[in-house]
């Protein structure tokens, strides 16, 4: 079990390569593995993420290189965001999903290995 704790601009899990239909922005996620790839960009001033996304944009894994990225590959991760005086941060509609302002943090998240089965004729 590890503790990361920082300020995160994005904490991204995916399953698979790609985010959205363009940016390879999990390259070593692999849809059968039973792992979900973790993606946690620090908040390090506004130059450096425009560059850790323009990075991720290349769609070469570069963006992985970046200091302020940290990438792992869980079957599970529990997302405690600090409360802060100034932000709403925990609480209902805290979390994004894929564009939508839906879920309820903090949240446990845990890969379902082999939980569905698709059979195609």
């Amino acid at each position: 079990e590890h503790t990361l704790e920082s300020n995160y601009f994005m904490v991204q899990a995916q399953i698979t390569v790609h985010m959205g239909d363009k940016w390879a922005f999990a390259p070593d996620a692999k849809l059968d593995d039973g792992l979900m790839d973790l993606i946690l960009v620090e908040r390090k001033g506004v130059g450096k993420m425009l560059s850790t996304m323009l990075a991720a944009q290349r769609s070469d894994g570069s963006h992985l290189q970046k200091e302020c990225v940290h990438y792992h590959q869980v079957k599970q991760f529990k997302l405690t965001p600090i409360l802060s005086k100034k932000n709403k941060l925990q609480g209902d509609k805290t979390v994004n999903l894929d564009g939508e302002l839906v879920g309820f943090s903090p949240f446990v998240a845990t890969i379902a290995h082999k939980a569905i089965r698709f059979v195609a004729e």
